[in-house]
């Protein structure tokens, strides 16, 4: 009877061991979470060019993306300057040249900059530049949208432009751009927030200036643009 009692004490004292020992081998096996890497596209799009579109493609959140070249596109009349995220003459973008890179957050789409062949510009980064022409302006001139900058004296004293559109792309104009310009009697301008405006871009012009309704007051108050605040509408 004692030698039963014995047995069943060792035989439970067994089982506690191996159930211990197997909590001491559950809680010693890491348990492993896997999280998906999260990926963007960039996608190439030839805003009215011809030829072979840069192939679009994935990358891994944070990944260095470098820029196409874009030499399998042509446009007649045009060179490709550089890409750009936004075509649109309102809202943000950001511009690149060939061979640029930066950092992908989210999924972006390139627009090819086309700049006409008789306006004379540079690329480098981030930066595409007008700096002048060859074939003179004339009527209603748009500056090719994802152009950020324009170059002093760039467009000064031509008496056949009658007006301009800047676009949102833009974020600098140089001094004396558009002056002496005495046909010029509207300029339209997209970016929201006014863009870094150099002296006397626009004296000896009779011209209005259309900007975005809520950022009107802005425009007024901004260096060198409230020259011409009482010339502003919004639209």
């Amino acid at each position: 009877m004692i030698s039963t009692r014995v047995a069943k004490i060792r035989a439970l004292g067994l089982i506690a061991v191996c159930l211990s020992f197997q909590a001491c081998q559950d809680a010693a096996t890491p348990t492993v979470t896997t999280t998906a890497e999260t990926t963007y596209a960039v996608t190439y799009k030839s805003n009215g060019g011809s030829g072979t579109v840069p192939d679009s493609a994935s990358y891994d959140s944070g990944a260095t993306v470098t820029v196409s070249s874009g030499s399998t596109l042509t446009y007649s009349g045009y060179s490709l300057a550089g890409w750009t995220t936004n075509t649109a003459t309102t809202g943000t973008s950001a511009s690149y040249a060939a061979g640029a890179t930066f950092t992908l957050s989210e999924d972006v789409t390139l627009y090819a900059v086309w700049i006409p062949t008789t306006l004379d510009y540079n690329s480098s980064v981030t930066s595409i530049r007008l700096s002048g022409w060859s074939t003179e302006p004339t009527g209603a001139f748009t500056i090719p949208p994802g152009v950020t900058s324009i170059a002093s004296l760039s467009f000064s004293a031509l008496s056949g432009l009658t007006s301009v559109t800047i676009p949102s792309s833009v974020t600098s104009i140089g001094d004396r751009v558009f002056a002496a310009c005495n046909s010029l009697s509207a300029v339209l301008v997209g970016a929201t927030t006014p863009p870094a405006l150099g002296e006397n871009v626009f004296d000896s012009t009779l011209a209005t200036f259309y900007v975005p309704s809520a950022s009107l007051t802005a425009y007024k108050a901004a260096t060198n643009w409230s020259a011409y605040s009482t010339k502003m509408v919004g639209y």
